[in-house]
């Protein structure tokens, strides 16, 4: 009747439950960690499966895997329902694999990594810029309004041209150490 084996009917009444109270068996089964092999995926009774996880399932494809597995560990930390904690667990796990295949095959960009380019590109530009910062003042001096513009921008044009030079020899030489 309740689909499941005699040794945990026994155990059913061992725990003084009521087996002729249909809603008193079922809930003590759902409450299990552990269910009989037909219970698994939910009440076979009623024809019932597992709930499908609604915010996971109308998550923006385009959002990155790190807020994917951020909303869904918070949703999995909230949930009361041993199905749909399985559920969630799984779509973890599946994307943690997914993260792990994108550093596999080179496509991930630590956090760090990313810090470590800014600060050399920072450093760069701050090179440039430090270059000029005793120069200019000497070289404008006595220029009207036009020339002082023409003059910068002929020095802003000479440091993009310093840095987008500078930028490729710090990532070839990275290169170069990496192989």
């Amino acid at each position: 009747m309740y689909q499941v084996s005699l040794p945990f009917i026994r155990k059913m009444k061992a725990e003084e439950i009521d087996l002729a109270n249909r809603q008193a068996v079922v809930s003590y089964i759902m409450k299990l960690s552990r269910r009989p092999p037909k219970w698994v995926s939910g009440n076979p009774l009623n024809g019932s499966t597992s709930k499908a996880v609604e915010s996971a399932d109308q998550i923006d494809p385009d959002a990155s895997l790190a807020e994917v597995q951020e909303i869904l560990r918070v949703e999995l930390i909230n949930c009361t329902d041993f199905d749909r904690a399985r559920t969630l667990k799984m779509k973890v796990s599946a994307l943690k694999d997914i993260m792990q295949l994108e550093i596999l095959e080179r496509t991930y960009i630590h956090r760090e990594d990313l810090n470590q380019h800014l600060i050399k590109i920072g450093n760069g530009v701050k090179a440039a810029l430090d270059r000029y910062d005793g120069e200019l003042p000497s070289v404008m001096e006595g220029m009207t309004s036009p020339q002082i513009k023409k003059a910068l921008r002929a020095k802003k044009r000479e440091v993009l041209t310093l840095l987008s030079d500078g930028l490729n020899e710090i990532y070839e030489e990275q290169e170069a150490e990496s192989y």
